[in-house]
C-alpha cells in the first residue's frame, strides 16, 4: 500500500481504553506501515467497509486524543463508499465491534 492509492484523507483521533478504544495503540508490523480497521460512516452505521490506513509518517503520534492530520485511507471497495461520502463527514474506525477511533473526511481523491 502506498499514498498514491489513497481514496480519502482523514483527521483521526484514537479513543482511550476507558472510552472503549484500544488498551494499547496498534502495532504496525508490515513494511507498508498500514493499520487495517473497519470503517463506518456516522450517517450509516449499519454497513462496515474494509480499509487500510497508511500511518508510516505519524506512527509515533498514535496516542489517544492526539489528532493525526490528513491520514491517507485506502478503501477496499471504493465504488461502494465514495458515492456515500462528502468532505466533513464523520467516520469511525472499529476492530470487531469496538470503535477505536473517530475522524473527519478532509479530502476525497477523484
Amino acid at each position: 500500500m502506498n499514498i498514491e492509492q489513497a481514496h480519502i484523507f482523514v483527521d483521526i483521533s484514537f479513543l482511550t481504553s476507558e472510552e472503549g478504544g484500544r488498551m494499547n495503540m496498534p502495532i504496525i508490523k508490515d513494511v507498508d506501515y498500514t493499520y487495517r480497521p473497519t470503517l463506518y460512516l456516522f450517517k450509516d452505521h449499519t454497513i462496515a467497509y474494509s480499509c487500510g490506513m497508511i500511518i508510516e509518517k505519524c506512527r509515533e503520534d498514535i496516542k489517544p486524543h492526539v489528532i493525526m492530520k490528513s491520514i491517507p485511507i485506502i478503501l477496499l471497495r471504493p465504488n461502494d463508499v465514495l458515492p456515500k461520502i462528502k468532505l466533513g463527514d464523520g467516520i469511525e474506525f472499529a476492530e470487531g465491534t469496538h470503535i477505536v477511533a473517530r475522524g473527519i473526511i478532509r479530502s476525497i481523491k477523484t
